[in-house]
């Protein structure tokens, strides 16, 4: 089967949601360390432009591997 074919975009856009969400937490939990060891404000301004270059990474990350294993095989 085509490996393009067999790709659900409903778990691709999960997977992405889930690793935004988890690197969001992540970064949250140790952004204040950072930032106290380089002497940082300890509250960032994100501009939106960053959030969504950080989404659509995520989205090619997932895209990618859901490809690798389709190619694999794997189902």
């Amino acid at each position: 089967m085509n490996a393009i074919a067999s790709l659900n975009p409903i778990a691709v856009l999960i997977a992405t949601a889930a690793a935004f969400a988890w690197g969001g937490l992540y970064w949250a939990a140790i952004a204040p360390s950072f930032a106290r060891a380089l002497r940082l404000d300890p509250e960032p301004r994100w501009p939106g432009s960053a959030l969504v270059i950080a989404f659509l990474t995520r989205l090619v990350q997932a895209l990618g591997v859901a490809l690798v294993l389709g190619f694999a095989g794997v189902e």
